[in-house]
């Protein structure tokens, strides 16, 4: 069961100590092991989702572009996976501590709300609504700007998630009280006070009640009569009547028919409100009113460049990105197309962008999202007009993007016409080296056809070795530093030398006797034997001949060559290490000397009689020679020949 962690003395700093204590430990002992796991950036989507622990998500969504999608865990696409107990206390710890950003965190706990089970979902807004009464208390607040932005984004997502995900009654009554208590008391700063207040309203109106009155259409009507569109705002999410929350957001939609300064608004007034109750946005038919022109704002993922990271062996590529700002490579950012592409359409007055979410009842004309394409595999639009970009690629589709140039772009279209292209420069970063090697102790490397086209500003290698065909693209400017081997195996090893056997004890003597016999020494222990000599390595596998092609232009082919020659080689494997020589045989145990005694005769007259000395060890054996290693294979001959 949830309870406010809350401790009341006399003093408004003690009890928030006290309260924030509670909360520490809280999430510490949730959380901890999660917290001190390091995982390294730039992280995907898709590497995100193998992964079942809070740590990563943290990790993740602690990128400048990371995409909030993941947290949907019913999305077809890459999404964290698993949102236990554990991953709870790691995404609340990240945000608190400012690790995630607030316009990261709210999309993403509006994506989890969605998609959880409800008992998950119950408890995530448990965490919101405990968490905003900390804040709110919390001295801090009044000084720090990162803390009243992370409260506000409390409050936003308590606002405004969907009428069916409830935190547990009994915390929303003892917060709620608790925020009463602070505001009669006068407990609480200019920062705090007016975001208590507006968290106290939030849950009077979750009991259709505002500022102590039943919400009637009255009550609605003088909301609009004050231009107060927050509270009707909430009033649409949180009035537990859906007939009052209905004209809550007809009444939303008629302040904004009010205000709209477009003629086509004023003049179908009633057909505008109709479809924006009905649809949430006012779309234009594409098919009445066709595509002039469009463009694209510079802000919209201005000055960035992409990297294509290959993975050559897998045959797959990773997108990244970077800018002049943040110049270390980060995925690539999700971008909203609201605001940023305008398009003139026949008729229209003025260029539209694409429509606003629905919830915010936008009454201009607009474009639906479903309206706008993007004419490339590398990038989709969601239902909400934000663009996409694939993580991963095939190295198929790579080497067809290297031939595009300099510039990544992807075209927009509206009605079948292209409207607008965003344009991003492009860059190979150079992939390691490609090595191919002999499988099996000994063998061959394996025969390659080498194609390379030099017909661009780049190399694009294709590589044959048997079935198997690999690509890889490379910036001239790589083009020295990347190279393309076959290689034999390494040579059988050696095998190991016997171990010498262990010499076998001496006898031990005999002990003393009376009346007159003293005890005799023990026998020298026998000496190991030298182990035997390692075995030879075996010779290194034949590196692979090598076929290479050139496609290049007449002028350009020396040049290609000239670089091949050096990067492209056959490589004889190593030869196998010789065999560890076996360790001597230990020595044999000395035999112990027989034991002494003493004698008494008849008279009473003692004799001692001594015993005899203890053997001496046996020498351990001398160690076994190492076996020599293999030889090295040779290399196998590397041919060039011009292409068509």
């Amino acid at each position: 069961m949830f309870t406010v962690r809350h401790i009341r003395t006399p003093r408004w700093t003690e009890r928030r100590y006290g309260t924030l204590a509670l909360w520490v430990a809280l999430w510490s002992t949730l959380g901890c092991a999660a917290g001190r796991r390091q995982y390294p950036l730039p992280m995907t989507a898709a590497e995100l989702s193998v992964h079942a622990d809070g740590a990563a998500l943290v990790a993740y969504l602690s990128q400048p572009d990371a995409s909030a999608a993941v947290c949907d865990v019913r999305s077809p696409g890459s999404h964290f996976t698993r949102m236990d107990e554990e991953a709870r206390a790691a995404l609340g710890r990240g945000f608190r501590e400012g690790k995630i950003a607030p316009r990261v965190w709210l999309p993403c706990m509006e994506a989890l709300l969605r998609s959880a089970d409800a008992e998950t979902s119950r408890a995530l807004l448990g965490d919101v609504l405990q968490t905003a009464l900390d804040t709110v208390e919390d001295p801090h607040l009044e000084f720090d700007a990162g803390e009243q932005a992370r409260l506000d984004a409390l409050q936003q997502l308590y606002a405004e998630r969907d009428a069916s995900r409830t935190a547990p009654s009994a915390l929303t009554r003892e917060v709620g009280a608790a925020l009463r208590r602070d505001l009669q008391a006068n407990r609480l700063g200019p920062a705090g006070r007016p975001r208590a207040a507006d968290l106290v309203t939030l849950l009077e109106l979750e009991r259709g009640r505002w500022q102590d009155r039943a919400v009637d259409a009255p009550v609605l009507d003088s909301l609009v009569e004050a231009q107060d569109e927050r509270t009707l705002r909430w009033a649409v999410a949180r009035l537990p009547s859906v007939t009052m929350r209905t004209e809550a957001r007809r009444r939303i939609v008629q302040l904004h028919l009010r205000a709209s300064p477009f003629p086509e608004v004023r003049k179908e007034v009633a057909a505008v409100e109709d479809a924006v109750m009905r649809t949430g946005a006012n779309a234009i038919s594409i098919d009445d009113h066709a595509p002039v022109r469009g463009w694209i704002e510079p802000s919209l993922g201005s000055a960035r460049e992409v990297l294509v990271e290959q993975h050559v062996p897998e045959q797959s590529a990773r997108l990244l990105g970077y800018t002049s700002e943040r110049p270390t490579p980060s995925i690539l950012p999700e971008l909203p197309t609201r605001g940023s592409l305008h398009v003139l359409l026949d008729g229209v007055s003025a260029p539209l962008t694409v429509c606003a979410p629905v919830d915010e009842l936008d009454v201009t004309p607009c474009l639906a999202p479903g309206d706008v394409r993007v004419e490339t595999p590398l990038a989709t639009i969601d239902p909400d007009g934000v663009l996409h970009f694939t993580d991963w690629i095939g190295e198929a589709e790579a080497v067809n993007l290297s031939r595009q140039g300099r510039r990544l772009v992807v075209p927009f279209t509206v009605g079948g016409r292209r409207v607008a292209a965003l344009e991003w420069s492009l860059q190979f970063r150079a992939p390691p080296d490609l090595v191919l090697a002999g499988t099996e102790p000994g063998a061959p490397g394996p025969s390659l056809d080498i194609v390379v086209d030099g017909r661009l500003t780049r190399l694009v290698y294709s590589v044959t070795a048997g079935q198997r065909q690999l690509q890889a693209v490379v910036e001239w400017e790589d083009a020295p530093a990347f190279h393309v081997v076959s290689r034999g195996a390494a040579g059988h090893p050696g095998t190991d030398g016997w171990p010498g056997s262990d010499g076998s004890s001496g006898s031990d003597g005999w002990s003393a006797s009376c009346p007159s016999s003293p005890g005799s020494d023990g026998s020298r222990g026998q000496d190991g034997s030298r182990g035997g000599d390692g075995g030879a390595g075996g010779p290194g596998g034949v590196g692979g001949d090598i076929r290479v092609s050139v496609v290049a232009e007449p002028d350009a082919r020396d040049r290609v060559l000239a670089v091949l020659r050096t990067v492209i080689r056959s490589d004889g494997g190593p030869g196998g290490a010789g065999g560890r020589g076996g360790s001597g045989g230990s020595g044999g145990r000395g035999g112990s000397g027989g034991s002494g005694t003493i004698c008494t005769d008849a008279d009473g007259q003692v004799t001692t009689l001594p015993g005899g000395a203890s053997g001496a060890n046996g020498s351990d054996g001398s160690r076994g020679a190492d076996g020599p290693d293999g030889p090295p294979g040779r290399p196998g001959q590397v041919t060039f020949a011009e292409g068509t």
